[in-house]
């Protein structure tokens, strides 16, 4: 048997929670295994493995064959942007592969996500949707940190509307919260939910025992921590400028903390030694000593100053002892700053002026918002007000990179970001009135004439709408979150985004999910393969085998249809079944043809097809337009049909008024 283990976010507990119902059932005497579907933020091995058989007591051979985890990929993020930045990309085939052979070794397979349920695994394809196409049954992983009653509820609604089987729910007490009013609550709380959404999930709560305290200690292979310091706080600090040029120092980590840490060494004149496994490309361009390896305590001799910021505490709490026996400076970039030396101001230079504001710890968000306040006080730019340029459709432009060349020397343009998905192309951006009204901004970019130029709170009203689903052409449709999520996170990272364009982000996120939860009662739940089906005759072809593929067969014989179904690996015992080489053959003379295959890429070519397509594959199966419909056509068609969008739209416009000063 396969269960999937996923949980609200990627604190939830969910490898704690492995790990526990693992060492459980090896107890009952069942032979179980555990997989990591994928693991970021590693090289070669996965810590979550580790940390599984640390609480099982037991290893497995298979570990080291790579079957437990798949895919491992250094940068510690989701899996498509760390494959992505890894030069590859995740590949749902080989996951598959490798939890069906292990589930012939073992009695029960727990495979364990990575974050939660809507975090993307590829550009296209969510876990939620990858999940569902194998038909794995879910445990699912919650807990009392604020926020997570929200999350629960968000994704108990995404299982059942998927139509998901759930059947655990844990509430992970582990290691156990200070505040137990909140705790008790919300397990009292999110059990009657889940009693609600899966009156069959069996409902456990994962305690807080020092064994399993001890059984997710440090892996064997990081490197020893120091004592134990008091928990980071707020602590008093002297100003000062040191002076670096010529001088030694020594930077441990290779990520974006790290590429800053170590551009300000060098603006600073220092000779720069960096230590880490992988490191960022930015860092090849540096006139910087790379060392392509783990950490050593020998690493920070000679050094004036060292900065320890890898994503890793124990890592960095192991540079800051090894530089305290030297008597070294060391500074700790993580949550045990106060352990340290000094600190590295937020700062900003302009002509021959360098400002550093410091909040001694007590905020670092108030820190960098009085460094952005000052430095557009600096520039005397008009106030900035929001302004989104685009089309409802994909546009042909050139990359962002050039498109950043042509803006980055528009006076009055505070930050920008570019949407791009496939019915969307816009900018936004909070820039000077001024800027809008001159209207070089519009004539950088020259979209169409058809464009529209919002600014605002005509503009905010837009991307409210737009983050809510109702500017989709499947209405309520949440990919759009992450997309536009991931568009900042690109701006920010090249420093096109600042503070006021990403409050912006925050507050029409949240008017946006306030008018989901209003409408999400006015959504009718249909399933998919009944509207791929509606008014079908004679002979039908569905490619697929998974939850899907099995559910749109059941549904054509419950219509008296003819079915033939193409099979990848293994044919349906009872089916008219051909493998999916034979596709040409198997459509000719049919009268309806539906995808539902989880592939890498599109298999099957819409202009070979000679009866309508329905492709409800993640993502695409079927390569081009002609004559195909997917998943956004057949519900937006339905909401259409059926009267439900015009009631829709009306409430959500409500809720946006209701949520508006």
């Amino acid at each position: 048997m396969i269960y999937f283990v996923s949980g609200v976010d990627t604190d939830a507990g969910k490898s704690i929670a492995t790990g526990w119902l693992a060492r459980q059932w090896l107890a009952e005497g069942r032979r179980v295994a555990t997989v990591k579907m994928v693991q970021t933020g590693n090289v070669g091995a996965s810590e979550d493995i580790a940390r599984h058989r640390a609480m099982m007591g037991v290893t497995l051979p298979e570990d080291a064959q790579g079957l437990t985890a798949p895919q491992v990929f250094p940068y510690p993020c989701s899996p498509h942007l760390a494959a992505r930045l890894a030069g590859t990309q995740v590949e749902p085939e080989r996951i598959v592969a490798a939890v069906e052979e292990m589930s012939k070794r073992y009695d029960i397979v727990l495979v364990e996500g990575a974050g939660g349920l809507a975090v993307p695994l590829t550009e296209t394809l969510l876990t939620i949707d990858f999940v569902r196409a194998q038909g794995w049954p879910i445990i699912f992983v919650t807990g009392g940190v604020l926020g997570s009653i929200s999350h629960t509820l968000l994704a108990f609604e995404a299982m059942a509307a998927r139509g998901l089987t759930v059947t655990q729910v844990i509430y992970n007490r582990y290691p156990g919260r200070k505040d137990l009013t909140i705790d008790n609550e919300s397990c009292a709380y999110l059990r009657a939910a889940a009693a609600r959404f899966f009156p069959q999930a069996k409902w456990e709560e994962l305690p807080a025992l020092t064994e399993l305290r001890a059984a997710t200690s440090p892996l064997p292979s990081a490197p020893p921590s120091p004592p134990p310091a008091p928990a980071p706080g707020v602590a008093a600090t002297f100003p000062a400028n040191l002076l670096l040029t010529g001088k030694p120092a020594v930077v441990v980590g290779g990520g974006r903390v790290g590429l800053r840490k170590t551009r300000s060494l060098l603006e600073a004149g220092a000779a720069v030694k960096v230590i880490c496994p992988e490191a960022l490309p930015e860092f090849d361009a540096l006139g910087i000593t790379r060392v392509a390896r783990r950490f050593d305590p020998a690493d920070v001799a000679g050094a004036k100053v060292v900065i320890a910021c890898t994503d890793d505490k124990h890592v960095n709490r192991a540079v800051l002892a090894a530089a305290r026996e030297r008597g070294i400076w060391c500074c700790c970039a993580d949550g045990h700053w106060v352990e340290g030396d000094f600190i590295v101001p937020a700062s900003f230079k302009t002509d021959n002026v360098q400002v550093a504001i410091s909040t001694n710890g007590r905020s670092c968000r108030t820190a960098k918002e009085v460094k952005e306040t000052l430095a557009r006080s600096l520039q005397r730019c008009s106030p900035g007000v929001l302004f989104i340029h685009g089309i409802d459709r994909a546009v042909a432009l050139p990359s962002e990179e050039a498109l950043s060349r042509r803006l980055t020397f528009l006076n009055g343009l505070y930050g920008w970001c570019f949407l791009r998905t496939c019915n969307r192309t816009e900018l936004i951006a909070w820039c000077a009135p001024e800027l809008i009204e001159s209207g070089l901004l519009q004539h950088a970019l020259h979209f169409p004439r058809e464009a529209y130029a919002l600014r605002g709170e005509e503009a905010m009203h837009h991307l409210v709408m737009v983050l809510a689903g109702m500017r989709a052409k499947m209405i309520g449709e949440f990919h759009i979150v992450g997309q536009v999520r991931d568009a900042l996170d690109r701006a920010r990272a090249a420093g096109w985004a600042h503070g006021p364009l990403q409050q912006v982000y925050a507050t029409a996120l949240e008017r946006a999910q306030a008018i989901r939860a209003a409408v999400a009662p006015l959504i009718p739940q249909v399933e998919v393969e009944q509207l791929a089906l509606e008014g079908a005759s004679g002979r039908v072809v569905i490619a697929g085998t998974g939850a899907l593929g099995q559910a749109a067969i059941a549904q054509a014989h419950r219509q008296g249809l003819d079915v033939t179904v193409l099979y990848h690996s293994r044919p349906l015992p009872g089916e008219d079944c051909r493998p999916l080489a034979d596709w040409r053959e198997a459509v000719r003379g049919a009268n309806r043809f539906l995808a539902a295959l989880t592939v890498r890429e599109a298999l099957f070519e819409a202009a070979d097809l000679p009866c309508p397509a329905y492709d409800l594959g993640a993502p695409r199966n079927i390569h081009g337009d002609a004559n195909v419909r997917d998943l956004d056509d057949l519900r937006g068609d339905y909401l259409r049909r059926t009267g439900a969008l015009e009631a829709i739209l009306a409430r959500a416009e409500a809720a946006y008024a209701e949520r508006t000063p």
